[in-house]
């Protein structure tokens, strides 16, 4: 499993969003923190989130509305995640031509589903 060069594209496409996680959980594991801006913070993090996965075009509430009918088919991973999917997929010749694409929607909805 942790051989597992799928995995790391998992990661590496989670590293900026769990470093925006981890900055909000220290705000809230605080002990005098302002609950308003507990929740602003809460709210940043959920549309900071959305943004990156969801089409720019549609504006939509993240907050009340399921984001699975918005996702953008063509999300950028980051320059690390889309560099092992090109590895990944010169490795596995029996993919087709799309590979990238494919497995850059199947991380995005997945981590949609989280």
């Amino acid at each position: 499993m942790y051989k597992n060069e799928m995995n790391l594209a998992y990661i590496l496409f989670l590293r900026p969003i769990l470093s925006d996680i981890q900055r909000t959980n220290k705000c809230l594991e605080s002990n005098n923190t302002d609950p308003t801006k507990l929740f602003q913070d809460l709210t940043l993090l959920v549309r900071s989130i959305a943004a990156k996965m969801v089409l720019p075009t549609y504006k939509i509430d993240v907050l009340t509305s399921q984001i699975q009918n918005y996702l953008d088919p063509t999300t950028y991973l980051g320059f690390a995640v889309e560099t092992k999917l090109e590895e990944l997929s010169f490795y596995m010749k029996s993919f087709s031509s799309c590979f990238i694409q494919t497995v850059a929607t199947k991380i995005t909805r997945e981590c949609c589903d989280i």
